[in-house]
């Protein structure tokens, strides 16, 4: 009777750490599924606003390329800088905290003065002034510091 009751404690200690281990793996495979769905989520986030923000910047870039016409430039750039404005702001929170000082830095070289990279007006937005290849390479240039924070 002994050896029969050693049986049942060994088969139910079993069946109980059986069940035990199921439930167990049923818990961490949510609590991965649900990790990965987050993940999903906030890539998807980052991919929506990566998109909007690259997308207030379109249309300048494509309008400085047909634009020759100093003022017309200058004007141009004025009426997108305020969606360029939101646009920034909305997308900062999806800059990582150490990459924010940097973020904040090519937003102000693309719309402040000029006078490091060589353009001697120190006026809003001046890209318009010298040789077309150089003032583009110059806008290119600040474009691109500000959107490869889409990366």
């Amino acid at each position: 009777m002994d050896e029969l009751i050693k049986y049942i404690i060994a088969i139910a200690c079993t069946t109980l750490g059986g069940f035990l281990g199921y439930f167990i793996r049923l818990f961490i495979e949510h609590r991965l599924a649900i990790d990965r769905i987050k993940e999903n989520i906030r890539i998807t986030e980052f991919n929506k606003a990566a998109s909007d923000f690259r997308a207030a910047f379109a249309p300048v870039i494509v309008k400085f390329n047909l634009i020759s016409d100093f003022n017309a430039i200058d004007k141009m750039l004025r009426e997108e800088l305020i969606p360029q404005g939101v646009a920034i702001e909305r997308f900062r929170p999806f800059v990582a905290s150490e990459k924010q000082e940097a973020y904040q830095e090519a937003w102000e070289n693309y719309h402040q003065t000029h006078k490091r990279e060589g353009i001697s007006s120190v006026d809003f937005l001046r890209y318009a002034m010298g040789k077309e290849k150089e003032r583009f390479n110059l806008f290119r240039k600040r474009i691109h510091a500000i959107l490869q924070f889409t990366e």
